[in-house]
């Protein structure tokens, strides 16, 4: 995590392996086809979404890549990353997500979801000094 004025800049790194027979690769590429009938989003969409609390919540879902208009806050982006590595059955995913603006000190709950690779919901907490 690096924080700056404007904002806190996330760092992630989402290790997940298949254990079958199916590449990690063939398995997202299959998933990103198809909408997921319980969101509209293809389940091999990586989500993220922070919770500051009292109800100030943003996912990387909200608003496309790049907002045509200044976002409503808060807002939590996918900046870019090292994009996908494969390695056999195993893939990382390396995100670097842009969370405006700077939420000031507080204690956020970090969530992330990759449906097509049964990562379920999973939430961490993370102080913030800024």
């Amino acid at each position: 995590m690096s924080e700056y004025d404007q904002g806190v800049a996330l760092e992630f790194e989402v290790v997940t392996r298949t254990g079958g027979d199916t590449s990690p690769g063939e398995l997202l590429r299959s998933a990103m086809s198809e909408e997921s009938t319980n969101t509209g989003v293809p389940d091999g969409v990586l989500r993220f979404g922070v919770d500051l609390g009292e109800g100030r919540i943003a996912t990387t879902l909200d608003y496309p890549l790049v907002p045509s208009v200044p976002p409503e806050q808060p807002y939590l982006g996918t900046v870019g990353g090292p994009g996908f590595k494969i390695d056999g059955d195993e893939m990382r995913s390396q995100q670097l997500l842009w969370l405006w603006p700077a939420p000031g000190s507080v204690k956020l709950d970090v969530v992330v979801e990759w449906p097509v690779f049964d990562i379920p919901v999973t939430r961490t907490s993370l102080e913030v000094d800024n």
